[in-house]
């Protein structure tokens, strides 16, 4: 007999719960000697969120071909919602200190969701938005 059967929707769903924790922070210029867990500290106090280090279980840079954005998984779900909700401040926020010109904050998403709010925003773009890993899209 073989071992239990796994759907594709179980596969998704242990997918999106493992990367309901983390952030993906694009803009921060690399470094050669570059200190991930400093640029998000830094980024945490230019948008007024303490960020302990209690909150936060490793930062990297993602290998991608562009220039590799910042993916940080954190411990407490509490210290990544409000980072992601600080993410609004950025557009008053003085840049220098991080070294960027543009920061964008998202969320993770799986390679599936990504791919269907891509296709969701190409219908709707100003009213679609992905919420705690999920993707909503307003109709009027």
């Amino acid at each position: 007999m073989k071992g239990p059967m796994i759907s594709k929707r179980d596969t998704m769903n242990s997918s999106n719960i493992l990367q309901k924790f983390n952030l993906v922070i694009h803009g921060i210029p690399e470094h050669e000697e570059e200190d991930n867990v400093a640029n998000v500290v830094k980024l945490g106090k230019l948008l007024q969120v303490n960020l302990t280090p209690g909150d936060r279980d490793i930062e990297h840079r993602m290998n991608t071909k562009s220039k590799a954005p910042t993916i940080v998984r954190f411990s407490k779900y509490n210290a990544k919602s409000k980072l992601h909700k600080a993410r609004r401040n950025l557009r008053k926020a003085d840049l220098k200190d991080v070294g960027a010109e543009k920061i964008f904050i998202n969320e993770n998403l799986t390679a599936w969701r990504a791919e269907l709010f891509n296709e969701a925003r190409k219908v709707k773009k100003n009213i679609t938005m992905v919420r705690h890993g999920l993707l909503m899209v307003k109709f009027f």
